[in-house]
């Protein structure tokens, strides 16, 4: 057997291994090109594939084989490479153990069995830099933190035998890797994307698709279904406002019920419990105005209010209503992700008539828009938003929503 087909086998067996311990890994794992080449010294990622130096990779054991895939593994689910190039004034090997650590976050039980090199942990970074609750703080308030505190430092302390495991790329993009040879074949459509859009695209995708499966089996830990959670993250706090929009709707929001008695009399009088609330319908603006980050924080904001509620129906719009997507749990996300249509002019009109007849008894109706809208001083456009607007929640990204509509967000996408 040659030596590179004794890797490939051994990358097989590690992917097989890590289906049946942790199948959300090992979806994304077995969907991502690993590929041999001399040119990296140990092993980095690109931000959509893997390289390992092969004969660094086979000197390891099994299970630091194994570490050090899933550790470069989690550098591509965090967007690790894109999100670190806007800290070029910071020291690299600053940002490089920032990402390391976030990435060995989740992947405690596989780095802790390293013995070439004593992994970078959140706590490390707490202890070098003096962060707090690095754990809970994401890859940029770290880094922030650290530049505000360490200006003109470094770092502090001796950082002892710790190091990055292994480097993030250094390189300026150009992806010249000297000659390469696939150790394991994944998705074909990972293949001629360089943009950092699309990657981020592809990666969200694959992510809520091996979240989903690994939902559905019952193999999906709490800690990852947060990280997942993060990839689509709202800026609203959906719960608080809905709760208040109920409190304002006729107490809809609880029932008395003997399962649950009362406190307060518990042998007397039933207690209260919470209901979510009924359906709520998103109108999604996705004409030729909306980026592909206000999209995609769109979709954050759907995500956000499918886990309070019962039913959301998605209707995306541009100049015209496009099919609603019907969403029976917050794990149909992906749905909305693959059914948003446009891109043409923004016309809020056929969207809201589509509303007024077929979804009257919505309970909410959110719009997310730039508010860009050209018809918004149409009679008839206006007639619809003031008969819906106490169910109305304006969401925009820009313009300001018509001041008859009592409940107006404005979401800062750059934070």
């Amino acid at each position: 057997m040659s030596a590179i087909d004794a890797l490939k086998d051994s990358v097989k067996t590690i992917i097989s291994t890590v289906l049946a311990e942790e199948p959300f890994f090992g979806m994304l794992l077995k969907r991502t090109w690993i590929m041999s080449t001399n040119k990296v010294p140990t092993a980095m990622t690109d931000g959509i594939r893997i390289y390992v130096n092969p004969e660094f990779f086979s000197k390891l054991t099994p299970e630091e084989k194994k570490a050090i895939l899933l550790h470069e593994l989690m550098h591509i689910v965090q967007l690790h490479p894109a999100r670190s190039k806007k800290y070029t004034s910071m020291p690299h090997v600053i940002v490089n153990l920032v990402a390391d650590a976030k990435a060995n976050q989740y992947i405690k039980k596989y780095v802790s069995k390293m013995k070439t090199v004593k992994p970078v942990m959140p706590g490390t970074i707490e202890d070098i830099f003096g962060v707090r609750d690095a754990e809970k703080k994401s890859f940029e308030e770290i880094i922030d933190e650290i530049a505000k505190k360490q200006r003109h430092d470094r770092g502090r302390g001796d950082r002892g035998d710790i190091s990055p495991i292994p480097d993030l790329p250094v390189d300026d993009g150009d992806g010249d890797y000297g000659e390469v040879r696939p150790l394991n074949e994944g998705d074909e459509s990972d293949n001629g994307k360089k943009n950092p859009e699309e990657i981020e695209r592809q990666i969200q995708r694959k992510l809520m698709e091996s979240a989903m499966v690994a939902k559905q089996i019952g193999k999906l830990p709490a800690e990852l279904e947060r990280l997942v959670e993060e990839i689509a993250k709202p800026k609203i706090h959906w719960r608080r406002l809905i709760r208040s929009a109920l409190t304002k709707g006729l107490g809809k929001s609880v029932k008395r019920t003997w399962s649950r008695p009362s406190r307060k009399i518990p042998n007397s009088y039933p207690g209260k419990e919470t209901l979510k609330m009924g359906k709520i319908v998103v109108l999604v603006d996705t004409s030729g105005s909306i980026g592909q980050k206000e999209l995609q924080q769109f979709v954050g904001e759907v995500y956000g209010i499918a886990k309070e509620v019962a039913e959301v129906v998605v209707i995306p719009w541009d100049a015209q209503a496009y099919s609603p997507i019907v969403m029976k749990s917050h794990r149909d996300i992906e749905r909305v992700r693959v059914g948003l249509k446009g891109g043409g002019g923004t016309v809020i009109r056929p969207a809201l008539e589509l509303v007024d007849r077929e979804y009257s008894d919505a309970e909410q109706v959110v719009i997310l828009s730039d508010w860009w809208i050209g018809d918004l001083n149409s009679p008839e456009t206006e007639r619809l938003l003031k008969k819906y607007a106490e169910r109305i929640i304006a969401v925009t990204t820009s313009a300001e929503p018509p001041s008859y509509l009592p409940t107006r967000i404005k979401i800062n996408l750059s934070e």
